[in-house]
């Protein structure tokens, strides 16, 4: 099953989540239109109401989606995401074994 997927008259998304009692569809945009999105969902008709923007999506995307890397609150008001660092640079990690003796070694020379 793909994440991916096209919605009629919108330009589709990516990991889709429908908020508690399946009154909402959230989904991320394309690369191209980087937004979190929402769509009202009527279960006894089975319509979809019309996009709404709800926040740009600065956030990490696995390519191609391999996990879901977001999530919605149970209470459909908020969304768990992963921050992307601003410089997006690794970060590393340096170990030192042995420090007092490498500080011993070069206070005595």
């Amino acid at each position: 099953m793909s994440d991916r997927f096209v919605v009629s008259g919108s330009g589709g998304g990516i990991t889709p989540l429908w908020t508690k009692g399946g009154q909402e569809l959230v989904y991320r945009g394309s690369l191209e239109d980087r937004f979190v999105f929402a769509r009202a969902f009527n279960p006894s008709s089975g319509d979809l109401g019309a996009p709404e923007q709800l926040f740009p999506d600065n956030y990490l995307r696995s390519s191609p989606p391999r996990l879901r890397e977001w999530d919605v609150t149970p209470d459909g008001q908020r969304f768990i995401m992963i921050q992307v660092p601003e410089d997006r640079r690794p970060r590393r990690l340096v170990i030192i074994v042995n420090l007092f003796e490498l500080l011993k070694e070069r206070m005595e020379n």
